[in-house]
C-alpha cells in the first residue's frame, strides 16, 4: 500500500506541473487531438521503455536537488 501511494503522489505532481506548464497548455490549445490523457499514454510508454541507469540516480540523490514551482 505505501508503494502504491507514493506512486500515486508522484502521479499527482506530474499532473499539476503538466496542467500549469505554458507549453503543453498552447499545445493543447493548438492541436484539438492533443489530449492529456495522450500525454499520460506516452508518458508511461516513455517509462517503460527507458533503462534507469541507478549511478545517475546516486548522483541525484546526493545532490539534493528541489522543483520549485512559481
Amino acid at each position: 500500500m505505501k508503494n502504491y501511494y507514493q506512486c500515486l503522489q508522484i502521479a499527482h505532481i506530474i499532473n499539476q506541473i503538466i496542467r500549469h506548464e505554458t507549453k503543453v497548455a498552447q499545445l493543447f490549445a493548438l492541436n484539438g487531438k492533443l489530449t492529456e490523457k495522450h500525454l499520460w499514454k506516452t508518458l508511461i510508454g516513455f517509462l517503460i521503455s527507458v533503462e534507469i541507469n541507478t549511478e545517475e540516480l546516486e548522483l541525484l540523490q546526493k545532490r539534493r536537488s528541489q522543483i520549485r514551482l512559481v
